[in-house]
């Protein structure tokens, strides 16, 4: 490589897969496991200090046709603001939940009145997941020759505090298009 890229001790840390103990699984479904937001917001403000959470939209909007049931989902658009390494940045995340939910249990539909706080968490986490947080929950591990993999280990390309690793090991991809090209 021609030029040497720093990433910085608050990048290096927000890089990084979170702590084991952190992540919640997810049971069933398609859901990616998580970390809870009290945890996410302890995390960020342990390695940043104090940031900004801006909520920018919210809205509520009928999502399915009326005769499938009430389908009304709220959306949250929000900006999280933060410095790393010196450098302020803005995020943005959107999140959204249905306010009413099929009881399989009533045979009926009820009425969440949590809609408004899941969706502004979701918001939250989507966009500390653009800043660099928790990306690796929401990929499948990257695994060279595999179809399984979209989570390219990003900090595995890095010294522990910033200098970009000069020395390639044998056959290991130095671009995003040759890794993407050992999956064709």
């Amino acid at each position: 490589m021609s030029e040497t890229n720093e990433v910085g001790a608050s990048l290096w840390s927000a890089i990084q897969p979170p702590p084991a103990a952190t992540v919640k699984k997810k049971p069933t479904g398609f859901a990616a496991d998580y970390v809870p937001l009290e945890q996410l917001r302890q995390r960020l403000l342990a390695e940043h200090g104090p940031y900004s959470w801006i909520i920018t939209s919210s809205h509520s909007v009928q999502a399915g046709p009326p005769e499938q049931g009430p389908h009304h989902r709220y959306t949250v658009v929000g900006e999280l603001h933060l410095v790393i390494d010196d450098q302020p940045i803005i995020v943005s995340g959107q999140g959204s939940d249905s306010y009413w939910e099929w009881s399989k249990k009533n045979n009926d539909w009820y009425f969440r009145d949590n809609a408004e706080a899941s969706a502004e968490a979701q918001a939250f986490k989507r966009a500390a997941v653009n800043a660099g947080y928790n990306l690796s929950l929401y990929c499948k591990p990257y695994q060279k020759g595999k179809e399984a993999g979209y989570w390219l280990p990003i900090a595995s390309r890095f010294s522990e505090y910033g200098k970009e690793k000069q020395e390639q090991s044998a056959g290991q991809s130095d671009s995003l298009g040759e890794l993407e090209d050992a999956h064709a």
